[in-house]
């Protein structure tokens, strides 16, 4: 399935995570090392395209507008200052790029570019991650999405990825820094994950339910699907037994602020919240925790033999 938007392209990170921290944490490499396994990970769990997927790929960006830019085109010497590459560690791009990011197609490059991952990892030798390396990087995704913006007017997704699996405590990002790139991560608006070997953090960019909906759904009864309890386990509440406005509101945000994915040949938006997923049909709107959801049990092989629906 083709990724088309930013939304869909965040999703196939967040679908990949877990499986990005059970691999990482199985291995101590270098930097680039991580950044092939995540690579890997959102190919065969993110079901990234082979066609939308780059690593390492030079952007080119001529007469840059940006400060951060321009400072970095100048830095170069002289007879090299015809404009700068932004490298994002690894790129999602539109279908309309035609799975060509060759440094000669690399204008292209950076108006097809979907989302743009920055990848740091807890590898250094004798020192340790620390917060200016990390915030330079979002100043460069931010960089990024100004220039595209720009030229294109088109937003991208952007996001760091922290792999804090040092042995060694001593050899990890310290706390302190850790909370400062992820303030400074939601200030840039950039999606934000981290995990060391017992903690994990995801801080997406993503619209969440205002407190009115999530008051309106901690109040309702949901009724357990008992006929689907062996298939697909899952929740239910019913339009016509909650408030009217409150449940059309709460269907209105899944559709605009969901992901869309498949339910075997169906298509459906989802929308995730608080350990559950939820999604609405007709004048019903189900949840089901997240690890149960017809996405996470197919990379997991955990989808049942028969299909009921």
């Amino acid at each position: 399935m083709n990724i088309n938007t930013i939304e869909e392209a965040r999703n196939t990170i967040y679908w990949s995570f877990p499986k990005i921290v059970e691999e990482c944490r199985a291995i101590l490499g270098s930097e680039l090392h991580y950044q092939a396994v995540i690579y890997h990970c959102l190919r065969t769990f993110g079901k990234i395209p082979i066609e939308q997927i780059g690593m390492n790929v030079k952007i080119g960006i001529s007469n840059p507008v940006t400060q951060l830019f321009k400072d970095k085109q100048f830095s170069k010497a002289e007879g090299y200052q015809a404009g700068f590459e932004p490298i994002p560690d690894i790129c999602i791009f539109s279908t309309e790029l035609k799975a060509d990011w060759r440094r000669r197609n690399n204008e292209n490059t950076l108006k097809e570019t979907l989302y743009a991952l920055e990848i740091k990892a807890s590898e250094r030798k004798n020192n340790r991650l620390t917060a200016g390396e990390i915030k330079n990087d979002i100043d460069k995704l931010q960089a990024q999405f100004e220039e595209t913006f720009f030229r294109y007017k088109k937003e991208i997704g952007k996001g760091v990825l922290i792999v804090d699996t040092a042995p060694k405590l001593e050899e990890r990002i310290k706390e302190k820094a850790l909370n400062e790139v992820e303030e400074y991560a939601k200030l840039k608006n950039v999606d934000f994950w981290y995990f060391s070997h017992d903690k994990a953090i995801t801080n997406q960019t993503k619209m969440e339910f205002s407190s009115i909906l999530t008051d309106f759904i901690a109040n309702q009864e949901w009724t357990f699907a008992k006929t689907y309890a062996e298939t697909w386990p899952h929740e239910y509440i019913v339009q016509e037994k909650v408030d009217n406005k409150l449940f059309i509101n709460l269907a209105n945000h899944i559709d605009k602020f969901g992901y869309i994915d498949k339910f075997y040949q169906k298509t459906v938006i989802y929308f995730d919240y608080n350990g559950y997923t939820y999604w609405h049909m007709e004048n019903i709107i189900n949840r089901c925790v997240e690890r149960d959801t017809y996405h996470r049990r197919e990379i997991d092989g955990r989808l049942p033999n028969f299909n009921k629906y």
